[in-house]
């Protein structure tokens, strides 16, 4: 958002915010010295999130995940990914 960069890891974790036009390799975080644009910037994911229906949320148990395999292998969805830079699944 028009200089800012945000980053968040998890939505537990703390922002990280950056200033593109005094820092565009993004090395000093200033959320701490822009509170009110961090705040937004926060208030900004939690309204654009959206948990997805086939992907692990942040926060979901064990249980919730077996569902969601489960599910994927019932409808036959599931994709089994290779190891990088491989071909072969393992």
């Amino acid at each position: 958002m028009d200089p800012w960069y945000a980053y968040r890891e998890h939505p537990k974790k703390p922002l990280q915010l950056y200033d593109l036009e005094n820092d565009p390799g993004c090395s000093t975080d200033v959320a701490n010295d822009q509170p009110d644009t961090a705040q937004q910037m926060v208030r900004y994911l939690n309204e654009a999130h959206i948990d997805s229906e086939w992907y692990n949320n942040p926060g979901e148990s064990p249980k919730v995940k077996q569902a969601k395999q489960r599910k994927a292998e019932q409808e036959g969805t599931v994709f089994i990914s290779p190891r990088p830079n491989t071909r072969d699944p393992e």
